[in-house]
């Protein structure tokens, strides 16, 4: 039910977002791909040009009790995720 151009729910026992679809064989099958960054979506967002640009904060299911043991900082990659039709 997932078909590119349509919308996702990609979600952690964190949390949720929304984001597009672009489905690729740049990406392995299995493999979910998103680009971090804090999301704009909030209509507290500040300034113009980010609310007019909109996406999702996807440390929203990141979970900051995850920390990478080497380097002290959150875990960003290889997080299992549910993904459903939106």
């Amino acid at each position: 039910g997932i078909v590119d151009g349509g919308d996702a729910r990609v979600a952690t026992s964190t949390g949720s977002v929304v984001a597009p679809v672009v489905v690729t064989d740049d990406v392995r099958p299995g493999v979910v791909c998103m680009p971090h960054g804090w999301g704009h979506v909030a209509g507290d967002a500040w300034g113009e040009t980010a609310r007019g640009r909109g996406g999702v904060n996807v440390n929203t299911v990141v979970g900051s009790a995850d920390i990478d043991l080497l380097s002290g900082t959150s875990v960003l990659a290889g997080i299992p995720v549910d993904v459903s039709p939106a």
